[in-house]
């Protein structure tokens, strides 16, 4: 039964790659924009996954993400800055006991 199934799958797919060729030599405008843009979309959600991995997925590089804090103030203007900008020193501090 298994190797019926398998042999129906192979020769299934034996006749798509032969329409698809058939396909290609009369319509290739059409085939080559199919496929460039099955590439494009699929380098895009590869580019997006691999965003969202990176900043929602995975944790923080730092032994007790938790710890670390936000520093704001309020400069003269009254407009809100990150502390270390104004500082000049641009690092990012953990909060202590």
């Amino acid at each position: 039964m298994y190797l019926r199934v398998t042999l129906f799958a192979l020769q299934s797919l034996a006749q798509d790659l032969k329409y698809a060729a058939r396909s290609w030599r009369l319509a290739p405008g059409f085939a080559a924009t199919a496929v460039v843009t099955l590439a494009i979309r699929l380098g895009a959600n590869t580019a997006v996954f691999s965003l969202v991995n990176a900043v929602l997925l995975r944790p923080l590089p730092f032994p007790d993400p938790a710890r670390i804090v936000w520093f704001l103030t309020s400069t003269p203007d009254g407009i809100y800055a990150n502390a270390s900008d104004a500082c000049g020193r641009g690092r990012v501090a953990a909060a202590r006991d």
